[in-house]
């Protein structure tokens, strides 16, 4: 008897225009999960390496990560629902890092070696190490160390932590408003 399905050695595989619809499809489901996932590669792995400019790779891989979130959360709530709610994550991601993350560059002068942290989102100097020592090959124990926030202009401010070391180990604490030296009380009064 004749059937009008045809036999298994008949059958053809999809090729040309359809198997080329299944792959874009195919495509079209998985890339904002490939996005996410080189967004937050990229992000480690500039972090890692710690460079100065890397505003430049990890904000846009950051953002990247954020672009494929935003397309996950629209295909499954709608697109209203990813622009209200994707989108500002996404920003505030971005800020939130910039603002909280910091990279440290040393360098010294004279005797003196210098710890300074920056801000990656604007490069600012937000907190400063300095040490001191007896001569200029910078070994071993400072004679004095000194440790604390710093301004936007530059200067000290806030609470410093002071460490003498020689010739009598003692710890005291200064406070600096934009660059004065003031009292501990006239610093709590300026910060009511």
């Amino acid at each position: 008897m004749q059937t009008n399905e045809p036999a298994d050695w008949d059958a053809e595989p999809i090729e040309g225009p359809a198997a080329i619809r299944e792959f874009k499809a195919f495509l079209a489901t998985v890339w904002p999960g490939w996005i996410i996932g080189l967004g937050l590669f990229a992000w480690l792995y500039f972090s890692v390496v710690n460079s100065q400019n890397l505003p430049l790779f990890c904000y846009p891989s950051i953002a990247l990560a954020g672009v494929g979130g935003t397309v996950i959360l629209s295909r499954r709530s709608g697109p209203r629902t990813a622009k209200w709610i994707g989108i500002p994550i996404t920003l505030a991601a971005v800020v939130a890092w910039g603002y909280f993350d910091t990279y440290e560059s040393t360098w010294h002068n004279e005797n003196v070696r210098f710890t300074d942290t920056y801000s990656r989102w604007g490069g600012n100097l937000v907190y400063r190490d300095l040490d001191i020592f007896e001569n200029e090959a910078r070994q071993g124990l400072p004679v004095f160390s000194e440790e604390g926030p710093m301004a936007g202009t530059g200067r000290p401010h806030g609470e410093w932590k002071v460490m003498i070391w020689k010739p009598d180990l003692r710890s005291e604490t200064q406070f600096y408003w934009y660059g004065e030296e003031i009292d501990e009380g006239e610093w709590y009064l300026r910060n009511r």
